[in-house]
């Protein structure tokens, strides 16, 4: 998989090619509501990226405006609990691996999961330099 999609959760709505859509959500127990414009690649297809951890959860609608009306779409609601070894081994992984060890309670698995965050971060940081 790309590095650019790996971590990545894309909600899409399907729509007319000239609509303009958007998306309303609310993240966690944020009760702040927040409207982002959704964009399209031509063909009426419309997403949005999000960055979401394991136990995050997100709460949504679309609003799809064109040819003089807008209709607004039931709510939805999606809560990332997936943690899949298989996938790439970034550190949205290891973020998701840590707090998934967390709600388990498996508090050894949780340290030593932390600790290699903690080595990997620490060798990037020495070997890798930001430049400016």
């Amino acid at each position: 998989m790309p590095y650019n999609v790996l971590g990545i959760t894309v909600l899409e709505c399907i729509a007319s090619p000239e609509s303009k859509v958007t998306i309303t959500y609310t993240t966690g127990s944020d009760n702040q509501q927040y409207t982002q414009i959704m964009k399209s690649n031509g063909w009426g297809i419309y997403t949005c990226r999000f960055n979401l951890f394991y136990g995050d959860e997100i709460n949504y609608n679309y609003t799809v405006t064109g040819n003089k009306e807008e209709n607004v779409s039931e709510k939805y609601n999606f809560r990332y609990e997936e943690v899949n070894p298989d996938t790439g081994c970034g550190r949205f992984d290891a973020i998701n691996d840590c707090l998934a060890s967390r709600q388990l309670h498996d508090m050894a698995t949780l340290k030593k999961l932390m600790r290699s965050y903690a080595v990997e971060e620490y060798v990037s940081s020495q070997m890798f330099k930001i430049v400016k």
